[in-house]
Parts: structure tokens; C-alpha cells; sequence
């Protein structure tokens, strides 16, 4: 079985249940809440529903042009439809309860002072960057934008590799994305090998809070595109040596490697694009295995991306 970011090696991401802090993850679905309004009882609804939602609402009432915007919005028809194909698809919330409950018992487990936030989903009105939404002490999510085959996003123009993300199976590790950039700290990446750790740490994090979850859900490859990276890693890592692509700065010619997109073509159609970042994925495991006093909160701090493949005695295949 594949199983850790394209091997079946053991690490020390998998914890024992009974290690992990108990709690129990509730999503508040303000976006059912604000299509009920009546048209009929707007403004009274509107203003009771803001005292709920200061998040979303607060100071609605302060300005006229407020409150016909969010008028507009909700009675919208197109969106009104959205809203009702998203709440029959998401009628029970208990299975995304869960798997958020377990991503973040995992969170706690490594980073015990940190606060848990509370969990909202809403409409985002098809808004493709907004899909989740992470403040510290909220995280939003746009179920609108997780429909999967209950909706058709070919009208949206977006390429089918990213339309094939739109899936409820995506929602925690988009999730824990966002937890993710908010602990790793941003280190202007001076060539590709930067780029691939910095990326590398992210994919890390994720595992740490997901180590069961299907690792190809949690870089956006297929399951075949996982299986073929696997299955030529070797290649790969020696093609980045041969055309000396690891300390390069030529952003254009190491781009492909370490951005998304649907697959790299000067390699093959069957190559996933950001191949970079799941041997940096790698390089992080193997890293992290081999200095097992190490925390996460130190992975994070240590900005020397060279010192990182050096001391992860990174093998390809291995």
C-alpha cells in the first residue's frame, strides 16, 4: 500500500489515540441561517442574525448600503439555487464534524498552548480563492465551492485539475492548509530547493495533522499521478541534478516543479506539475525521521534548506 507521501515507511506522525487531547469539532452553518431570511422580514432578521454573527454581520445596520448589499446577495436567484444545492448535499454536517475533530485533536496534540478555532461554513458565491478562510480564532469554510458532482464548475472557466478539487474530500486538507501557513513563517525562497522545503514543510504539517488520510489528497495529485511519481522518483531527482535545476533562481525554468497545475509537460502528460514540492515532502520526512528530538515548531524555524537535505540523508525511493 502507498501510504506515507508515496511509501509504505513508518514514521513518527502516526500517534496513539489515547495520546490525543479529546474534543469535539461543531460547524456553525451561518450560511443556512442567512438564506432563510424572509424578503418579507429583512431588516429585523437581518439585524437579529448580525447580533448572532458579529463575524459576518457586525455593523450591517450602520449603513444603508450594507444592508442592500446583503438584500441583494441573498435573494440573488442564482445564488439562492447555489445555496439550496449546498445545503441538500451538506444536510448532515457529522462526517466533516469528524474528520475535522481528528485533524485538530492531532493540532492540539502538537501544539498544546494553541487555540482552537471555531468553525463556520458559508455561501461564498462561487468566489474560488475564498473557498476557506482562517483568522486565528475563525475558520470559514465555503461549501458552495465543495460540491463536487452535485454542481457543474465548467462555468466557472477553471481548468479541470482544479475543478476535480472542488470535492468534499479536499475540505480538511484545505483545512489544515491554511492552519499550516500560519506557523510556518515565510522565507524568501532564493532557488528551487528553497522553494521545494518551504513547500515541503507545509505538506509536512498536513500529514502531521492527517497521517491516515490519502496521501494524494494532501499535494492535489490523482491517485495515478501519486503512483507515477512514486515509481520514477529516482528520475526525477536525478533529472534535477543533471540540468542543475536544485540552486537555480531562473523562476520561469522552476516554476512547473514547485507551483500547481495539471502536469508537467516537458516530463509527460501522466507527471503531475509541482513535483518539486512532494520531494521536498519527502526530504522533510526523511529529515524529520532521522532527528526525532526535533519538534515541528523547530522544522519550521530552520531556514537553511541546504542543512535540511544535507542532514535528511534523502535517498530517492527510500
Amino acid at each position: 500500500m502507498i501510504t506515507a507521501c508515496g511509501s509504505n515507511q513508518n514514521d513518527r506522525l502516526i500517534i496513539d489515540s489515547e495520546k490525543l487531547p479529546q474534543l469535539k469539532i461543531k460547524i456553525d452553518n451561518y450560511g443556512e441561517k442567512l438564506f432563510k431570511i424572509a424578503s418579507n422580514d429583512f431588516e429585523s432578521g437581518i439585524i437579529k442574525l448580525s447580533k448572532e454573527y458579529p463575524l459576518f454581520l457586525g455593523g450591517i445596520d450602520a449603513d444603508p448600503a450594507n444592508l442592500k448589499q446583503i438584500r441583494s446577495f441573498i435573494y440573488d436567484p442564482f445564488l439562492a439555487e447555489l445555496n439550496e444545492i449546498t445545503q441538500a448535499k451538506y444536510a448532515d454536517l457529522v462526517s466533516l464534524e469528524e474528520a475535522l475533530s481528528d485533524a485538530f485533536k492531532h493540532y492540539k496534540y502538537y501544539f498544546p498552548q494553541a487555540q482552537i478555532p471555531s468553525i463556520y461554513s458559508y455561501i461564498s458565491g462561487l468566489q474560488f480563492e475564498q473557498s476557506i478562510m482562517y483568522s486565528g480564532d475563525a475558520m470559514i469554510i465555503g461549501l458552495d465551492l465543495y460540491l463536487g458532482d452535485s454542481y457543474d464548475y465548467t462555468q466557472m472557466g477553471l481548468p479541470q485539475y482544479k475543478i476535480s478539487r472542488m470535492d468534499q474530500q479536499f475540505i480538511v486538507p484545505d483545512c489544515m492548509h491554511e492552519l499550516a501557513l500560519q506557523h510556518i513563517p515565510f522565507v524568501a525562497q532564493k532557488d528551487m530547493l528553497s522553494e521545494m522545503i518551504q513547500n515541503g514543510k507545509v505538506l509536512y504539517f498536513k500529514e502531521a495533522m492527517l497521517p491516515t488520510h490519502e496521501k494524494h489528497l494532501l499535494i492535489g495529485f490523482t491517485p495515478e499521478q501519486l503512483q507515477w511519481s512514486v515509481q520514477n522518483e529516482s528520475n526525477i531527482w536525478r533529472m534535477f541534478i543533471d540540468q542543475e535545476l536544485l540552486f537555480s533562481g531562473d523562476y520561469e525554468k522552476i516554476r512547473k516543479f514547485v507551483t500547481d497545475g495539471p502536469f508537467t509537460q516537458s516530463i509527460s502528460r501522466e507527471a503531475p506539475a509541482n513535483l518539486g514540492s512532494w520531494i521536498g515532502w519527502k526530504i522533510i520526512k526523511s529529515y524529520m525521521n532521522k532527528n526525532p528530538e526535533l519538534s515541528l515548531e523547530d522544522l519550521f524555524y530552520e531556514k537553511d534548506a541546504q542543512k535540511i537535505l544535507k542532514e535528511s540523508g534523502y535517498k530517492p525511493g527510500k
